[in-house]
């Protein structure tokens, strides 16, 4: 897993790459959540997550619950099959 994260003109972009399971849940948790800290929007693109499971989408949504200005932006064919399976995807504002 591999994220990448870039602020500027009153948003933060982060993208993330690679795996989202229970191997990397913590380490994604701890550098996600304090960026919901921030005032501004918050894009999160997931579009080159390899994989993920439910503990990769509690992270994603505990990053929401604890930013509402979270926007989630082109999710990967992993993400999109995680969310119909749990039947999460009116809890996400997602963008494709």
């Amino acid at each position: 897993m591999n994220v990448v994260i870039e602020s500027g003109a009153g948003q933060t972009q982060v993208s993330i790459s690679g795996g989202c399971t229970i191997f990397e849940a913590a380490d994604l948790r701890a550098q996600l959540l304090p960026l919901a800290d921030s005032s501004g929007l918050l894009v999160v693109n997931l579009a080159a997550i390899s994989e993920i499971d439910t503990a990769g989408v509690q992270v994603l949504l505990a990053l929401q619950k604890q930013n509402p200005l979270t926007l989630f932006t082109g999710p990967a064919a992993a993400v999109v099959q995680a969310l119909d399976l749990l039947n999460l995807n009116r809890c996400f504002s997602i963008e494709a």
